[in-house]
């Protein structure tokens, strides 16, 4: 069993609160626990965790492996971070995961010298097989630094996760966290608010998107296993409303028009509100699934507007 420390760091800019825990971090939590290592999470924002007192959980938790999640608003104080953890304590692994580490890939290690693992795409599989002391020239979907002569390395990614793994997830487990110190979204809608990912993936190639993490690969999620979440939220965790936080939640028009009738059928129109992102495309986007959104108790959408002129596009 290993002490495995997963941190959130605060971002390059002050920020009073933060909306959401982080789902990986949740996640990873979970598959840890279920390996039987000792897992805590830290938000720093949300924990009101600043330099100093991180050092002191380190010192107080005594980690064998700390894991960052990394975007490229948290980049300042994740290197602060993964140097004092070197400083305190060089056998300490430290593993960086994220948007931020799989756009740079290998340039990632060369910018942050206090991180020995960058991985990149999904981090399931790595950070588990990290945890369980495969050589991390074993380890599919990661950059890495030798423990001796600081070379680096880098190996081929694993296959991305199916349907059927995606089901496979263990869902959300609230002592992980403290989850009254998150303000949810804005505006408000119903208060507390949680994001579920009910898919992973896009199929479309806008320039402007790296799609660094989940890839152009459209995963749908069983519409039965997003209830069973859903459900949890609503029954364990209080929730009253909840973001579908899908990159394209009307890319599979049938798979969505299937969750909204199990969401009515269920009665959870009445019981929570939602919000999605939409793509403004006449081939997936019409006044029906509109109807169907709204019956369903949808009241916020994010739409991908993508140019003012339709000729540019």
């Amino acid at each position: 069993m290993k002490n495995i420390l997963l941190v959130s760091p605060s971002r390059n800019y002050p920020m009073g609160n933060e909306m959401y825990p982080s789902g990986a971090l949740l996640l990873l939590g979970m598959m840890l626990r279920e390996q039987g290592h000792n897992v805590k999470v830290v938000h720093m924002v949300a924990d009101k965790v600043d330099r100093l007192g991180f050092y002191g959980i380190l010192r107080d938790f005594r980690p064998d492996i700390v894991g960052f999640t990394v975007s490229t608003y948290q980049t300042r104080m994740t290197g602060i971070l993964s140097m004092g953890v070197k400083r305190y304590n060089s056998d300490i692994i430290t593993v960086a995961g994220g948007s931020h580490p799989s756009a740079l890939g290998l340039d990632f290690l060369l910018s942050f010298p206090g991180i020995d693992v960058s991985v990149y795409g999904e981090g399931e599989v790595a950070l588990t097989d990290i945890a369980r002391g495969v050589p991390f020239r074993n380890v599919k979907g990661v950059h890495y630094r030798h423990r001796r002569g600081g070379t680096l390395g880098t190996n081929a990614p694993p296959p991305l996760l199916t349907t059927e793994a995606l089901d496979a997830l263990p869902l959300p487990d609230k002592p992980l966290i403290d989850f009254k110190r998150y303000s949810g979204l804005f505006p408000v809608g119903r208060r507390p608010c949680m994001f579920v990912m009910s898919s992973r993936g896009c199929p479309y190639q806008c320039s402007f998107c790296s799609k660094s993490v989940y890839g152009n690969t459209l995963r749908l999620r069983s519409p039965e296993g997003i209830m069973e979440e859903v459900e949890l939220l609503y029954r364990d965790w209080g929730v009253r409303e909840i973001h579908f936080g899908d990159d394209t939640f009307n890319a599979n028009r049938e798979w969505a028009s299937e969750l909204l009738d199990l969401i009515i059928k269920r009665g959870f129109h009445k019981k929570l509100v939602f919000r999605v992102a939409l793509r403004v495309n006449d081939k997936i986007l019409d006044m029906e699934l509109l109807r169907h959104l709204k019956a369903a108790g949808v009241w916020f959408i994010y739409y991908g507007v993508e140019n003012g002129d339709q000729d540019m596009l």
